[in-house]
């Protein structure tokens, strides 16, 4: 079975009026999203213009395996004949001490334009906005998401697609409800790859109704970002190389020509969804809040600002810092090391990968 680099290498030679859109080149233009194009003037450049300016600039070798496979998708996709004419037309990045955002706008002359939103990266910030989800409508990087998506679908789009991979999903469903009754009819499709779903309070929402019809939800069959609060719409589940948390990135899902190749949702996704949603039931919107901010606190003050410090921290360790806080019950304590264990699940699933390699 072919992944994306793959369909790339086997259709990059087809224009889209001889191979139709589908929801693998959704994928592919969500990959964008992630490419850190910080310090390039970005307006309306093709993509093979932009990778020759990136590669000058971007020299030092990705350490995250994720990000190595950008890369090597956008350098293929820079020199095919289905890609590297497409205009990237907006690009937006926002990074301070409430907010991790970036997303892309591509123009396909005479076919369509794509908007793509960034998932979450290995910012803490960006980690604590995810938090905030659960409680907080809108985040900030969800207005960012609204008034991009916004200032980018013009009247001569006739034909939208919007799209994000994990966060970049939610915001995608998000800032799509958003809009006014126009732009939402020039919106063709919503694509959210494995993001998380919304709070229970925009559920029955006539906004949220409004775009449901256009919504397609992709989770791999071992899903665990995309089991996080309620989504709705169509549903496909896909198959991937990988496993467990792996599977999050969509460069292990299996393609079968045009289309990502289908699964069944395994018990243990489904077991995951309820235990969220039987814990977020059990506290109010200010619980929520409070716990948020107290953990995040906790692990700024102790010097950490990147997931990927985390897996320094031994269990022991940080209990020993939930102790320190003083003002902490025993209860709020437990919950605390909950949200630990839940943010470290990417750093468990590598041991493990590696102890099976």
């Amino acid at each position: 079975m072919d992944n994306l680099i793959n369909y790339v290498k086997e259709n990059g030679y087809k224009t889209f009026k001889e191979l139709k859109f589908n929801e693998v080149d959704a994928a592919i233009y969500c990959v964008l999203s992630y490419i850190n194009f910080d310090g390039i003037k970005i307006k309306n450049i093709k993509i093979k213009d932009l990778y020759e300016i990136y590669k000058t600039r971007f020299t030092l070798k990705e350490k995250d395996k994720f990000n190595q496979k950008n890369r090597e998708l956008f350098s293929i996709i820079s020199k095919s004949i289905r890609y590297k004419d497409n205009f990237i037309t907006d690009y937006e990045k926002k990074i301070n001490k409430i907010t991790q955002f970036q997303a892309i706008a591509i123009k396909v002359p005479h076919h369509f334009k794509f908007i793509a939103f960034e998932g979450t990266d290995d910012l803490l910030i960006g980690w604590e906005e995810d938090f905030k989800m659960s409680y907080l409508y809108p985040v900030p990087a969800e207005v960012h998401a609204t008034n991009f998506l916004s200032r980018n679908i013009k009247l001569n789009d006739y034909v939208v697609y919007v799209a994000g991979h994990s966060k970049g999903g939610r915001l995608a469903l998000t800032s799509s409800m958003e809009q006014t009754l126009l732009k939402k009819f020039q919106i063709e499709y919503i694509f959210n790859f494995d993001g998380p779903g919304i709070i229970p309070e925009l559920i029955n929402t006539k906004k949220y109704h409004s775009i449901l019809k256009k919504v397609r939800n992709y989770y791999p069959e071992e899903s665990i970002v995309g089991m996080i609060l309620e989504s709705q719409g169509k549903k496909t589940i896909i198959k991937s190389d990988s496993f467990k948390i792996y599977q999050h990135s969509i460069h292990t899902w299996l393609i079968n020509k045009t289309e990502f190749q289908k699964g069944t949702l395994s018990k243990e996704s489904k077991e995951f969804h309820l235990k969220i949603e039987n814990v977020l039931n059990k506290f109010t919107i200010e619980e929520r809040k409070y716990f948020t901010t107290t953990f995040f606190n906790l692990l700024y003050t102790s010097g950490y600002t990147l997931k990927s410090e985390l897996k320094e921290i031994s269990l022991t360790r940080m209990k020993n810092l939930i102790k320190e806080t003083t003002n902490l019950n025993e209860k709020e304590r437990k919950i605390l090391l909950e949200m630990f264990k839940t943010i470290t699940k990417n750093t468990t699933f590598e041991e493990e990968n590696k102890k099976k390699s």
